[in-house]
């Protein structure tokens, strides 16, 4: 399934971690082995009629964007320093993503405070350090916060309740999503690359 999504034409695909995956460890391990040799453009499968299915070789493939599990899941096996791992970090691909012209992209969803969300940007700046990896363009992402969502809102209050935004089929959890990281934005004190708010 993993192949004819990335295949497929579209511009991403989010691997949900969370909501569509079960915390067995099979699965764990499964998905990271997924997102890993996606991300190195090695992912395939030989299905036992002898068919085989393989990532296109035209760099045309969706960009991953994983949605990891949220912080209260442990993983049953990884250890780090003696305790079990998160499974919200175990994702390890950034260097290789990066050597593809991509890049690690996240969905984090259901934050349920600032707390939570500056925990989030805390490991991203500290993984960004360790790993060299350019830091994300803060105005960017606020942009397109304030963008969908007010594109959202005008759509709702014209009568629709979900509408297609950069091919993106949208709701009310994208207006208040947007609504919340804006909010989170101003209220840390975050600023532009150009210094200013």
């Amino acid at each position: 399934m993993a192949i004819n999504s990335l295949n497929s034409g579209a511009h991403a695909w989010l691997d949900g971690l969370e909501d569509a995956d079960t915390p067995h460890r099979r699965n764990v391990v499964t998905s990271q082995v997924v997102l890993a040799d996606a991300a190195r453009g090695v992912l395939a499968h030989d299905a036992s009629d002898g068919r085989q299915c393989r990532l296109r070789d035209d760099g045309r493939t969706a960009v991953v964007v994983a949605r990891p599990h949220g912080w209260p899941f442990d993983e049953p096996r990884p250890f780090v320093d003696g305790a079990p791992a998160v499974a919200a970090l175990v994702f390890h691909n950034a260097a290789a993503l990066l050597q593809r012209g991509s890049g690690p992209y996240f969905y984090l969803s259901k934050i349920e405070s600032h707390l939570e969300a500056r925990l989030w940007n805390d490991v991203f700046v500290l993984a960004q350090g360790q790993r060299g990896i350019p830091p994300g363009r803060t105005t960017e992402g606020l942009r397109t916060n304030v963008g969908v969502g007010l594109r959202y809102i005008e759509a709702w209050l014209g009568g629709n309740g979900a509408v297609a935004i950069h091919n993106l089929m949208e709701d009310a959890a994208t207006a208040e999503i947007s609504r919340a990281q804006v909010w989170q934005w101003e209220h840390t004190g975050s600023s532009s690359r150009r210094g200013g708010p």
